[in-house]
């Protein structure tokens, strides 16, 4: 007989060939060992067969498992977890699932230590179905003392968050309802949630997760080295990164990175690029993917970070997303060019989102910088444009009806303004046409209000007496509207 069923568990890197069913079943059925040391072996020659479709060996492995005596079940299915472990979460876990499930159906008598050590195997190679999270936490509470099983508990899910696999939505909730049962507070839940958090990487966290984290985590602020954990997380769920970001805020990491006491990773700049690179893009519900706007927790904190980004000297990369599309997100560039910050620039043919009235920032800053400033015009100005076949007319108005107040875009429409004035007095007729016509829609209230000498450049063009008076009319709008009160 084994000394203890706990010894059947694989060692960490040797999953791939588990003989934890053959090795049972010469000490607990010696009249089937031969047969299971057989099966073994055909399950590995299956998986070898199925290398590329390891659901399709999951599903081979069911018929062979409707051959079996019941008792032989948990055995077989582990082993084929065991084997699968390092294929994905789904095909693994499927295994466990179907070991947990004949034992609860038949009845089987259950080891507990080998329980727990197998449940930390499959944590820790990321085949730990979620579902089964609940059923193992009440397994530990049920075989252990509160204490014990609380610290089993955490164990368990460092070695989840570790892994590939997805963290539960309710991990707080769950971690609270042990802590409580062995007698802790929501200082000690803040403690084990940080740590858990902290070494989670390269995978969905829910916001819901985060949301639940946020509060205790800001009633009790984690150790620095938790926090510089925390700052590495960028979970890749469906998400703009705000619930983490808050998550972060409230917890002091950001803080303590604008202080320098948390330097990222891959440095300061790395870390402002990637929150771009992550979230300025997210999978659409119907399909494919679509561009949304940053948090504005996300905005305000770049411009904080200014005199470190500054002090680092290091370019900030913000146009690429990990969804293979890449583009400027005007708030965001504003925010980066207002902190001081060197922006990598790709080149002027990579496109800028503009929000217009849903835009989080007055875009000074952006409209000022000599190099982006008249691309955030020429976007702007590109967005009053008729699109298509059957698109509406051209919308009347220039980059200033849309920013008004802003100094720098008033400049890049009055060098706009002025290169058709020139083509008025400079060019021939068709060409001082359409430069009339481009003036008439251009020159709205705002625009001749905001460009202020505009008509005396007008009054010199040299243009024939019907493109002058055309000009005119344009001009005498707006001052009539304005006596009129109009707009």
């Amino acid at each position: 007989m084994i000394a203890s069923l706990e010894a059947l568990v694989p060692a960490k890197g040797s999953t791939h060939v588990s003989t934890t069913y053959a090795d049972w079943a010469a000490a607990h059925d010696p009249d089937a060992a031969a047969a299971a040391r057989e099966l073994t072996e055909a399950m590995g020659a299956e998986l070898n067969r199925s290398w590329s479709k390891p659901g399709a060996f999951v599903d081979a492995m069911a018929w062979r498992a409707r051959q079996l005596p019941t008792a032989h079940l948990p055995w077989f299915w582990d082993t084929v977890g065991h084997r699968l472990i390092g294929r994905g979460s789904r095909p693994g876990g499927r295994a466990y699932g179907a070991a947990r499930a004949a034992e609860a159906e038949h009845g089987l008598t259950v080891d507990p230590a080998y329980r727990r050590a197998n449940g930390l195997l499959f944590a820790r190679g990321g085949a730990m179905p979620a579902k089964e999270f609940g059923a193992h936490q009440k397994f530990l509470a049920e075989s252990l003392g509160p204490a014990e099983a609380y610290a089993a508990l955490g164990t368990f899910l460092t070695a989840w968050a570790g892994s590939p696999a997805d963290l539960p939505a309710d991990l707080v909730r769950r971690v609270r309802a042990s802590a409580k049962a062995a007698g802790h507070g929501d200082d000690e839940v803040a403690r084990v949630v940080g740590e858990i958090l902290s070494v989670t990487r390269k995978k969905s966290v829910p916001d819901a997760l985060l949301v639940g984290a946020e509060p205790v985590l800001t009633a009790h602020r984690p150790a620095d080295e938790v926090a510089a954990g925390l700052l590495e997380v960028f979970p890749e769920s469906v998400t703009d990164g705000g619930a983490w970001l808050r998550m972060l805020i409230g917890c002091g990491a950001t803080e303590a990175m604008e202080a320098g006491r948390i330097v990222p990773e891959d440095g300061l700049h790395r870390w402002v690029g990637h929150f771009v690179h992550m979230y300025q893009y997210t999978r659409a519900s119907g399909g494919g993917v679509t561009r949304q706007q940053l948090p504005p927790e996300f905005l305000d904190l770049v411009v904080r970070l200014g005199p470190r980004l500054r002090a680092g000297g290091e370019a900030v990369t913000v146009h690429t997303t990990r969804h293979y599309y890449q583009g400027f997100d005007a708030d965001v560039l504003d925010a980066c060019l207002a902190a001081g910050a060197t922006v990598v620039d790709p080149g002027p043919a990579t496109r800028m989102r503009f929000w217009g009235e849903k835009s989080q920032r007055d875009l000074s800053a952006l409209a000022a910088d000599p190099v982006f400033g008249p691309r955030l015009e020429g976007t702007v100005h590109a967005g009053l444009q008729p699109h298509g076949y059957g698109a509406p007319a051209r919308k009347a108005g220039s980059a200033v009806t849309l920013l008004p107040g802003n100094e720098g875009i008033a400049h890049e429409v009055a060098a706009r303004v002025g290169r058709l004035v020139d083509a008025v007095g400079g060019g021939g007729m068709a060409g001082a046409e359409e430069s009339v016509a481009e003036l008439e829609t251009l020159l709205d209230r705002p625009t001749v209000t905001a460009l202020g000498g505009i008509g005396d450049a007008l009054a010199g063009a040299s243009a024939g007496g019907a493109l002058r008076r055309s000009l005119a009319a344009v001009l005498a709008v707006a001052p009539a509207r304005r006596a009129l009160g109009g707009g």
